[in-house]
């Protein structure tokens, strides 16, 4: 056997990838110096886990939703004399150890449970997952519709800044229209000074909320003298609504060193949020603000508790009786500077990034930026931060998409220095990770989807199946292919949001063939424009048996203009607001025929 050889097969032992097919149906070989450089951590993370008497994850039997119990499950526990069972909602169950094992209630809650075991010289904890056997999904939503839009993009003539509450208003807004919820951007913290990334899926934290989106009345309320309100144009100034935040939370922040109620509950919200604290305290020391120079750095992480705060309070009142389900979005990496990889240094691979290898958009591949979780790590700390992103979305939203979903399976790992395309994948416990996200998911009743576009290998395909994991399915991606049926387990939409606009593409290309394969589909003519095929494309996405249909607002309106190109940075890019204020938007003429062609589900 050869060196490469050998380093092949203890690839192949850690479950490192190395070599991969393209879509193209063609082989492609590790680099041998990065298959080395990946083989080197992945190898030093999981001989941490040596020498361990249990698993660090103990899945239990997967079952129905509806409760019902499974057969007890006995989990070695070698030279344990003590154990206990730390529950999901903080209760504490002793279990005995005979004969070196423990056993588990069949009976078990859904959610993660720690289990520590304790004897002569050690004590070890692991993570009991008791999981759904499909991943969670609203009844409510299905054969429904929904409308995407921005949040940035969302203003009124009195309230032209971006803020959650715009986010509820329409949210309260579109039952009448028949829509059944909102799809938007992420709405987590971002950097907006320098580093300056405006981009909604690099934030500082997948944990915390974007400052920048906080009702600028009720900030305002909270100040000795209100700060009038900036002019605002065609786009958001991230930079200067940043600055006037950060303005106004130090402000209020020092009003609340008087006590007072809100001083009181945002101390005692706090102190039930210690990850918000590290958080304050990250942002003040870490990564401070110009505008936070020559400020004490205890009222400076006071500024950001408040704000963290205050979007808790503005996220918890966007859902309500009668009002459309909220979907938020959940990025798939953390940015090497933020909070994540700041909170749990050890949770990541050094050296590594995470990207994609080439293919027909990107000849060179691409490297995202972020740190990978390395496997065993991850597994060590029962998912913990996969737990904390799941239960922190469905806290506030009925429904969560997971970006980039295929990294439940493997990731393409860039080494620094290295060419994206000399990559590697890396896999990861699936089975596991679907777990945990199908647990939380199932404690907050969230609606899980997974965004699956692109190149799948038959892994994932599985493994989305076995789970009946809702994925996504984009009409664009059809246009110059034989028309198949939109597939019931999808939300299904024209496009995603790094997409051309729906009449940019029609305007680009000749799609004729789509066209004729509409009114084939249709049994009926399809006018030759932009609009004719557009609403065309509506209704066979009405009519097809897809568990959610989604509109873009800027689709219906006929927008040209992308909302962001993938790899270029343009002057519009995540910034740029709708041309009219959200209520008249609902009430343009186009918008109202385009929705009632979409909302009509009675042929599905």
């Amino acid at each position: 056997m050869t060196d490469l050889d050998a380093l092949r097969a203890r690839a192949n032992e850690l479950a490192i990838e190395s070599f991969y097919w393209d879509n193209e149906g063609r082989r492609h070989d590790a680099n041998p110096e990065a298959l080395q450089r990946v083989v080197d951590v992945v190898e030093a993370d999981y001989a941490r886990s040596e020498g361990r008497r249990t698993h660090p994850i103990v899945l239990t039997a997967r079952r129905p939703p509806t409760g019902v119990s499974g057969a007890p499950e006995r989990v070695y526990a070698g030279g344990a004399s003590d154990a206990e069972l730390l529950l999901a909602d903080g209760t504490v169950a002793g279990l005995a150890v005979s004969e070196d094992h423990v056993e588990l209630p069949g009976d078990l809650p859904f959610g993660s449970h720690r289990l520590s075991l304790a004897g002569v010289g050690f004590e070890e904890t692991s993570t009991v997952v008791v999981a759904p056997d499909r991943m969670p999904r609203s009844a409510a939503l299905d054969g429904g519709t929904a409308l995407f839009a921005p949040a940035y993009a969302l203003w009124e003539k009195e309230r032209p800044l971006p803020s959650f509450g715009h986010v509820a208003d329409l949210c309260r807004r579109l039952p009448s229209l028949g829509v059944d919820a909102l799809v938007t951007l992420p709405l987590y913290a971002a950097f907006l000074d320098e580093p300056f990334d405006p981009s909604p899926y690099a934030p500082v934290s997948r944990l915390h909320w974007n400052e920048c989106y906080l009702d600028d009345a009720s900030l305002n309320a909270l100040l000795p003298a209100p700060e009038p309100a900036p002019p605002v144009g065609e786009l958001v100034d991230w930079r200067e609504l940043a600055r006037r935040r950060r303005r106004q939370l130090l402000t209020a922040a020092a009003g609340l060193a008087a006590g007072g109620p809100l001083a009181a509950r945002v101390e005692q919200w706090s102190l039930s949020h210690p990850d918000v604290a590290a958080y304050a305290r990250f942002r003040a020391t870490a990564t401070p603000d110009p505008v936070d120079a020559g400020h004490p750095s205890e009222l400076v992480e006071l500024s950001h508790r408040l704000a963290q705060y205050l979007a808790h309070e503005q996220l918890s009142a966007i859902e309500g009786d009668g009002t459309a389900a909220f979907a938020l979005d959940l990025p798939i990496g953390s940015h090497p500077g933020g909070y994540e990889t700041w909170a749990h240094p050890d949770l990541w691979a050094p050296a590594m990034a995470i990207g994609a290898p080439p293919d027909a958009l990107f000849a060179e591949g691409q490297n995202w930026g972020f740190p990978p979780q390395l496997p065993g790590e991850a597994e060590r700390s029962g998912f913990a931060l996969w737990r904390e992103l799941v239960a922190r979305c469905g806290r506030y939203a009925s429904m969560l998409r997971v970006d980039h979903v295929l990294g439940v399976h493997r990731l393409w790992w860039v080494p620094d220095g290295m060419s994206p395309k000399d990559g590697v994948y890396v896999k990861y416990p699936r089975q596991a990770l679907m777990s945990v996200i199908a647990a939380e998911a199932q404690l907050t009743a969230t609606t899980v989807v997974g965004e699956d576009l692109g190149t799948v290998p038959q892994e994932i395909i599985d493994l989305l199946d076995e789970w009946e994991l809702l994925g996504l399915y984009a009409e664009q991606l059809q246009l110059t292919e034989p028309l198949e049926a939109v597939p019931a387990r999808t939300v299904a939409g024209l496009r995603t949001h790094d997409m051309p606009a729906f009449a940019a593409r029609y305007a680009d290309g000749d799609l004729d063939p789509y066209r004729e394969q509409l009114a084939e589909r249709l049994g009926r003519a399809v006018p030759d424009t932009a609009e004719g095929v557009l609403e065309a494309a509506l209704e066979r996405l009405a009519s097809s048996a897809a568990y959610l249909v989604v509109g873009d607002v800027d689709d219906l309106l006929g927008e040209t203009r992308p909302h962001n190109v993938p790899g270029k940075i343009l002057p519009g890019t995540w910034r740029r607001r709708f041309a009219q204020p959200t209520s008249a938007t609902l009430a343009d003429p186009r918008v109202r025929h385009n929705l009632a062609l979409l909302t009509d589900r009675t042929r599905r």
